[in-house]
């Protein structure tokens, strides 16, 4: 029985569709939360302490994982956030920095404090060297 139904007929379906809508829309509001971020404090290194700023923290912190596999012209389906051209250049539009290093601020206090440390034995061995 034909009724006309062609299904190998190559179109997305209304899901994909309404996805990728989904996908730009909460690009766009992710956008404006850094944008704001930064008119705030003045850059656009939100930190993991920021109890205020976790969620905008972890897009960012997700930008920073997704920009090497966009340079590098692999994707991963796993990856719900597409980074496109346009998308890259808004970011660095706005002065974001896709490779710094995003270490919370109780590892950045324990490297002070090991650095500290390390900055008072070299003292002490300097002055029992001299002696």
């Amino acid at each position: 029985l034909d009724i006309g139904f062609d299904f190998l007929q190559k179109r997305r379906p209304r899901l994909y569709l309404a996805q990728e809508k989904q996908s730009n829309d909460a690009f766009k509001l992710r956008m404006n939360e850094l944008k704001k971020f930064k008119s705030k404090h003045g850059h656009c290194n939100v930190l993991y302490s920021d109890m205020n700023h976790r969620s905008l923290y972890n897009w960012c912190s997700f930008i920073c994982r997704s920009y090497p596999i966009y340079v590098a012209g692999t994707s991963k389906k796993a990856m719900t956030l597409k980074l496109t051209e346009a998308r890259v250049q808004e970011l660095l539009d706005i002065g974001f920095d896709f490779l710094q290093k995003r270490r919370p601020r109780l590892y950045l206090a324990q490297e002070k404090q090991s650095n500290d440390a390390f900055k008072l034995r070299m003292n002490e061995l300097k002055k029992f060297k001299s002696k």
